[in-house]
């Protein structure tokens, strides 16, 4: 091997060291939140994400989110890709709660960022304060889960769509009658 491609070996292996050492990065504002709170945590990682999976919902409620930003930098010709999620949480219960960052596929790789552990204080939520939690959280919610139907409904024509992660789908148009009677509730 000669100087030359050795000298392109090392750099390129160099980049994918650089790409795939990027870390994921889980915060929140602080460690110690009554129940009645809401828990906003963020995740972030420096480089282009190709994708990411959703937070996975343990002992609390996804009451919005995630809001994804991404920006670019150029410092001294060099560029530099941030990638953040945000949600805001509420805690179910009381008591030590981890909330595990999702994973971020970059170049095809998936990185995790560290668990992110809230002590939750106060008195457990009955099971009517629960159940409103959790139907506020889908009525408020952006992100459904696969299955979910909408029905759209205006003043003489409606449509039924239904969730397959990531897009609404079209399923049919509502007859007459159907508007009328949905319009009647």
């Amino acid at each position: 091997m000669n100087a030359k491609t050795l000298c392109s070996f090392i750099i390129l292996a160099f980049s994918f060291t650089l790409v795939y050492g990027q870390k994921v990065t889980s915060f929140t504002e602080k460690k110690d939140y009554k129940i009645e709170e809401k828990i906003t945590v963020e995740f972030e990682v420096k480089a282009e994400v190709d994708s990411n999976t959703n937070l996975i919902c343990d002992g609390f409620t996804i009451v919005k989110g995630p809001s994804k930003s991404t920006s670019y930098s150029i410092t001294n010709g060099k560029i530099e890709n941030s990638y953040r999620l945000t949600y805001v949480l509420k805690a179910n219960r009381v008591g030590e709660i981890w909330v595990p960052s999702p994973y971020f596929y970059i170049m095809g790789k998936p990185e995790m960022g560290p668990i992110i552990v809230l002590k939750i204080s106060g008195e457990n939520l009955s099971e009517e304060e629960l159940k409103k939690l959790q139907i506020d959280s889908f009525r408020e919610s952006y992100v459904k889960p696969s299955g979910t139907l909408r029905y759209v409904v205006g003043d003489s024509l409606g449509y039924i769509e239904v969730y397959n992660v990531p897009n609404w789908d079209f399923v049919r148009g509502l007859t007459k009658e159907e508007v009328i009677k949905l319009k009647q509730k």
